[in-house]
Formats: C-alpha cells, sequence, structure tokens
C-alpha cells in the first residue's frame, strides 16, 4: 500500500513537471520533433498509469475499510451477547446503537484519511522541490501561506472535535429514550393494554 502511494504521488506531480519541460521545449530553439513526441507521450503515459494505480489504490482501501468496519461490528455483536446493559453504568442500549451505526463507519473513511497521512510528506516535499524550482526562494512567502492556514485548520478541527463528542452524548440518549418508548410501546401491546392507556392518554 505505501509503494503504491508514493507510485500515485509520483505520477501526479510528473504531470506539472512535463508541462515545464513542453514549455521550456517550446521556447527552445533547437528543439526537434523526436523530443517533442517523447514529452507528449510521457504525459500521456503518466495520466493513464496515474488512472490505473490510483484506481487499485482505492480499491484496496475501500476494502479495508469494509474488512474493518465489519471486523469491528462482529466486536460489538459478540459483546452485547455477553454484555448486561441492566448493570453498566456506562453503556446503554444508545451507545452501542451509536458504535455500530456512526463509530464504525468511521473506520471506513479512516482508511482513506491514513493514506492522506502517507502521501502528506511525499506531496509536500514534491511541491516544497517544485516551488523552489519555479519561483526561487520566493516560494517561501507562499509556504507561510501554507502553514498558518494549517495552523487555523488544526484549530477549528479541535472545535469541531469537542462538538461532535456533545453531539455523540445527545445521540447516545435519544436513542436509550426512542429504545425505551418501544419497549414500552411492545410491553403495553403484549399485556393487551392498549385501551387503558389510551384512555390516559387521550383524558
Amino acid at each position: 500500500m505505501l509503494l503504491l502511494a508514493l507510485t500515485c504521488s509520483l505520477l501526479d506531480y510528473a504531470g506539472p513537471f512535463l508541462i515545464n519541460l513542453i514549455i521550456n521545449y517550446v521556447t527552445d530553439p533547437n528543439r526537434t520533433l523526436k523530443t517533442g513526441i517523447y514529452l507528449v507521450a510521457g504525459i500521456v503515459s503518466a495520466r493513464v498509469l496515474l488512472n490505473v494505480f490510483g484506481a487499485r489504490r482505492r480499491m484496496l482501501l475501500a476494502m479495508w475499510g469494509v474488512k474493518t468496519q465489519n471486523a469491528v461490528n462482529g466486536m460489538i455483536y459478540e459483546k452485547i451477547l455477553r454484555f448486561s446493559l441492566i448493570r453498566s453504568a456506562e453503556h446503554n442500549a444508545g451507545s452501542l446503537v451509536n458504535h455500530i451505526q456512526v463509530d464504525s463507519d468511521r473506520l471506513t473513511y479512516a482508511a482513506w484519511e491514513l493514506a492522506s497521512v502517507i502521501n502528506l510528506p511525499i506531496t509536500l516535499g514534491v511541491g516544497i522541490y517544485l516551488m523552489w524550482a519555479s519561483v526561487g526562494i520566493t516560494f517561501l512567502s507562499g509556504l507561510g501561506v501554507i502553514l498558518v492556514l494549517s495552523l487555523v485548520n488544526f484549530l477549528f478541527s479541535k472545535i469541531y472535535i469537542k462538538l461532535s463528542d456533545k453531539i455523540m452524548g445527545k445521540k447516545d440518549e435519544r436513542m436509550a429514550v426512542a429504545s425505551e418508548i418501544l419497549n414500552g410501546i411492545k410491553y403495553i401491546k403484549m399485556s393487551g393494554w392498549e385501551k387503558a392507556f389510551l384512555q390516559k392518554v387521550i383524558f
């Protein structure tokens, strides 16, 4: 997976690099037709290979995410069969439903985030080199803007995480209340108390 991510990153930056070579080729008075054909063929080949390796990488990441999600769901179901919610003060039916529906689903997206973390040093290094090769030392101003925006994004991420934790707590409470209501309705119907409770609700 690491080799595949590295290959995709290099192929992604091969396009701009080859375009820069074509610009230099067009402005060169001693250009030859053979060199131009090689450059065009290189751009087309890089794009085709990027699509092929990118599709393979996306498929592997999707498979890894689904397998991880299914494994975690299986562990949760197994835990539910051996766990008593009545004796637990920390977990309830709502939190278990959220673990299955929300938390395990996040593992699918974690595969893509992991790939981004792996690609980050490569992308950053190649991007800095290309900026330095194109504009010289003035690329530091662009790098400073990137660092400032990264800091702002980090601060917003911390705020989002705190708000997300609060939302998940409210979702746990909502699921617990919904489960209690459904269990109460089921018990009333099994006991044949619909008319008695209907009169209490109406009057």
